[in-house]
């Protein structure tokens, strides 16, 4: 799943002593109340073109008309006229302004707000500091705009790969917005929001959660129903319950809110392409592939209409359908989008920014999966190399890349390597994740492998068999983890004869599921036919194991 990006706003334009200024119209300031930001963007922007046809006088009349359109376009989704605005507005308020004025900084913060949108964070964050040092300047300690400025700031350094850089910057900020607006003010729902995506982005998911919860129950007090921004506030919800394996409520949430942007939103809008990509990474681990290959499709077309060419979110999109393509066993299919992710993350990121290492430990493993071993080797080692450096040690990213490497030592006959390796991936697990993680399943199932290829039978079977039990969390039979954990159990207890009745159990329930999965198909069309394929030994396994029970 893509990792959630901060949700950062805009600072109000500070006063202009006396001077007198264009105003906001009500109907700008009614379509904003409503969530309405298509109309509000083309009203502001109208107003802003219309006040500015002629030199205005006094010289700042219409700057926060302009800055106005600037956010407004940038939450309709329009980044190239927000960056056209706020260049207007940076332009306007330093002419007509003194130097160290407040709103200089809300022109620059503005901006800097448009170029993260458009993927450009180093520029971004340029513009964040300019705008927080002036504010500082300017302002009494505990501003409200301080806060702004702080909370922008730090979404520039979370959208960079700083995450711990970010987390004290969004305290500041809370704490500031607590104590100036109150703990439900609207803000301070926003930086509950940012400061929860910090602390996720160090695999700190568990301590997100509250955060979160308060971030979307200010937004339902304060916001009328069907706001976008509830949607927001429920997607990143859905987002923590997914990264800590409560996979079925995190995709009825996004489910959730993915209406609420269709809803409320224009239908080519960037936000809509994000819950769609949202659920369908959600659908993937419920092992509904159809439909998260389709929501993928969408998501892809919906931001390269949207978006400038190699936007981070473009590269978010391939990256989701090459994964739901391997999910399928279309991994040949799937390396071109791998390839082009690491392309697109490499020519916009610095080197050891944790997406680069992502796209290159999904390339190996994509090699890996097309028993390309010794391509996948050095790819997953210097990603492996890139997250020991940025991820604090216990970070779950790591057991992934971890737990891949080791399955491409095991695929060269280097078992002894490659269970080490195993055991790491299944101890971060199990400490970042907790013991009955579906992800703790995958990676005892996996060491168990290793240790029964060794001729450790023993301790595998009891590893096969925790793998089985935590598979229980899906209550489908028909989930892709379940059919693979009773598989690998039977075929471990397969030589055992006094296990021959529960073997038989095991792969009755595994061909139950497959059955279902393969009904789940609109017709018996080729998709069926590849489940059939790649399950076909379980039933020659139901078959031996009949036998073996009738002879006994």
């Amino acid at each position: 799943m893509s990792m959630l990006l901060p949700l950062a706003f805009a600072a109000t334009v500070a006063p202009a002593a006396m001077t007198q200024r264009a105003p906001i119209g009500p109907d700008i300031v009614s379509a904003v109340e409503r969530g309405d930001y298509a109309a509000a963007s083309e009203a502001a922007g109208g107003a802003a073109d219309r006040c500015t046809a002629t030199p205005p006088a006094p010289p700042d009349y219409c700057l926060d008309l302009l800055n106005a359109a600037a956010t407004l376009a940038g939450r309709a989704g329009d980044y190239a006229a927000s960056e056209r605005h706020a260049r207007r507005a940076l332009a306007m308020a330093d002419a007509a302004t003194p130097a160290g004025h407040p709103d200089r900084a809300t022109a620059r913060n503005n901006l800097a707000l448009a170029l993260s949108s458009l993927g450009r964070p180093d520029e971004a964050e340029r513009h964040y500091r300019d705008a927080l040092a002036l504010y500082e300047a300017a302002l009494p300690p505990g501003h409200a705009l301080i806060a702004v400025a702080l909370s922008n700031l730090a979404g520039a350094l979370l959208d960079s790969g700083r995450d711990t850089d970010a987390e004290p910057l969004y305290r500041r900020a809370l704490a500031i917005t607590e104590a100036s607006a109150g703990p439900a003010h609207p803000n301070v729902a926003v930086i509950l929001n940012n400061l929860a995506a910090s602390l996720e982005a160090q695999g700190r998911a568990a301590e997100a959660e509250p955060l979160l919860r308060r971030s979307l129950a200010i937004r339902t007090a304060t916001l009328p129903a069907g706001h976008p921004e509830l949607a927001v506030a429920t997607a990143n919800l859905a987002g923590n319950l997914q990264a800590r394996g409560l996979t079925a409520e995190a995709a009825a949430l996004y489910r959730q809110a993915l209406a609420l942007q269709e809803a409320a939103l224009p239908a080519g809008h960037p936000a809509i392409a994000t819950g769609a990509a949202n659920l369908a990474a959600t659908l993937r681990t419920l092992g509904d592939f159809a439909e998260a290959e389709t929501l993928y499709r969408r998501a892809l077309a919906l931001r390269e209409r949207a978006l400038p060419p190699g936007h981070r979110d473009i590269a978010s999109a391939y990256e989701g359908l090459a994964a739901v393509l391997a999910d399928q066993h279309r991994v040949a299919e799937a390396e071109p989008f791998y390839r082009r992710v690491l392309a697109l993350r490499e020519a916009a990121l610095p080197a050891g920014h944790p997406d680069r290492a992502l796209a290159l430990a999904n390339l190996g493993a994509n090699l890996q999966a097309q028993s390309r071993l010794a391509e996948a080797e050095p790819l997953l080692r210097g990603a492996l190399a890139m997250q020991e450096r940025t991820f604090r040690p216990t970070h779950p990213a790591l057991a992934a890349t971890i737990g891949n490497l080791a399955v491409v030592l095991h695929g060269q006959g280097k078992s002894g390597e490659a269970e080490g390796l195993f055991r790491r991936a299944l101890a971060l697990r199990e400490a970042s994740l907790g013991a009955s993680h579906p992800l703790v399943a995958i990676s005892a199932a996996n060491l168990a492998g290793n240790l029964m290829g060794q001729g450790k039978r023993v301790e595998a079977v009891a590893l096969f068999r925790r793998a089985w039990r935590l598979s229980s969390v899906w209550p489908d039979a028909a989930h892709p983890d379940r059919i693979l954990a009773g598989w690998n159990l039977a075929e471990a207890l397969a030589g055992d004869t006094r296990a021959a009745a529960e073997t038989r159990t095991l792969l009755r329930v595994a061909g139950t599921g497959i059955r279902d999965r393969v009904a789940a198909h609109p017709g018996f069309d080729g998709a069926a036919a590849e489940e059939l394929r790649r399950y076909g030994p379980i039933f020659r396994a139901q078959v031996r194991s009949a036998w073996t029970l009738s002879t006994r």
